[in-house]
């Protein structure tokens, strides 16, 4: 699907970083509701979350698991001439302390 039909299903694309802080989780409870946080961005992430600004103007942010984790990721919209077909959501995490 891409963004101009309703409730379309984005692709999310994890930076190097996020997939090493994930592979990181030991708790599997927290990387579960972790990981359903995370996919449910695939459906309007503009909509969901926070809007961050000054370095991360342009990136949105979720908290996961409670307050402990935040996932900040950035909507990139299909481009003309694009092969792929999808929306992407490039995604990482902090963990809070």
């Amino acid at each position: 699907m891409t963004s101009d039909s309703p409730n379309a299903e984005y692709t999310i694309q994890f930076s190097p970083l996020a997939r090493e802080m994930l592979g990181a989780v030991r708790d599997q409870r927290e990387l579960k509701i972790l990981g359903d946080r995370i996919d449910k961005l695939k459906i309007e992430p503009e909509k969901q979350g926070k809007a961050l600004v000054g370095k991360l103007l342009g990136y949105g942010s979720v908290r996961a698991v409670g307050q402990r984790y935040r996932v900040i990721y950035r909507v990139e919209q299909d481009t003309v001439g694009s092969t792929s077909g999808d929306d992407v959501i490039d995604a990482g995490f902090t963990k809070s302390k």
